[in-house]
């Protein structure tokens, strides 16, 4: 099976746990930026899979993600994004907001491949998906 589907946004990176103290207790939580980005990819994922039961077995994961344009870049220019936020958080993000909704763990993922560049004056910014399941 293979999945391909496109969120919409500005992506944002996996940020730093946050944790408060209730009693002698210790709770540990996402920021709000993160579970909300994570949250809106994870309803777009749910209405690509059509309620087909989530994928099993080893998985394959491409990620491009389109960064919002500075206007100081030149319209025409293609340009990778080399700044903050850092793939390895971006990509977390995305596979932790893909976990119990199309994938059973993010172990599944046996490769993947990531980029990040920005969004040209035509794109929006987001993350393009694309998921094979292999037999």
């Amino acid at each position: 099976m293979k999945l391909t589907f496109r969120i919409y946004g500005k992506p944002l990176a996996q940020g730093r746990p946050r944790a408060f103290r209730v009693g002698k207790f210790i709770r540990m939580y996402d920021p709000t930026e993160s579970k909300s980005w994570k949250a809106q990819i994870a309803e777009q994922a749910t209405s690509q899979l059509n309620s087909e039961p989530m994928l099993a077995g080893p998985i394959m994961l491409q990620l491009k993600f389109f960064m919002p344009r500075p206007k100081s870049l030149p319209k025409k220019k293609f340009t990778y994004h080399t700044k903050r936020p850092d793939l390895s958080n971006l990509e977390k993000a995305v596979e932790d907001a893909l976990t119990n909704v199309i994938i059973h763990d993010d172990s599944q993922i046996f490769t993947k491949h990531s980029s990040k560049m920005y969004a040209t004056t035509e794109e929006k910014p987001g993350v393009e998906i694309q998921i094979d399941q292999i037999d």
